[in-house]
């Protein structure tokens, strides 16, 4: 197995299903740890069960004191982190006219405001890289 991030740190949100569930599982066969983050348990054991390598968290990065819980295990369980992967999104699936406004709290509060949120808390353990991926889900 090559592990060109044998050691290293990899957080991975919306990583239950898709990109990022097939970003989580190129990391961790490189070695790294994965933490994967998303809001539905089901999805996320699914991934973490391709790799000892990888672990999870429900959360929900639009709520703050969610980010913070992660931000805490990180510390403890790693100690530092090493690549933020801002892969989590989502978007309206019907045409404007038709979507809630409320679909667009939620899309703004997903794409935007928690992948700020998220990178602003991550910054002070981030070492190497912070990606961002705009493919949102559906």
């Amino acid at each position: 197995m090559y592990e060109c991030f044998k050691d290293k740190t990899v957080i991975v949100t919306g990583a239950g299903s898709g990109i990022g569930q097939a970003v989580a599982k190129s990391f961790a066969n490189a070695g790294a740890n994965v933490l994967i983050l998303g809001r539905t348990e089901k999805t996320l054991k699914e991934t973490a069960d391709l790799s000892s390598k990888i672990s999870y968290i429900v959360a929900d990065i639009t709520k703050s004191e969610e980010i913070k819980k992660v931000i805490d295990e990180v510390k403890s369980k790693y100690g530092q982190l090493d690549i933020l992967i801002n892969n989590a999104g989502t978007a309206p699936v019907c045409p404007i006219i038709e979507a809630p406004l409320s679909q667009y709290d939620l899309t703004f509060n997903t794409n935007v405001k928690a992948l700020i949120d998220l990178t602003v808390n991550c910054y002070p353990l981030l070492k190497l890289s912070l990606i961002h991926i705009s493919e949102p889900t559906r």
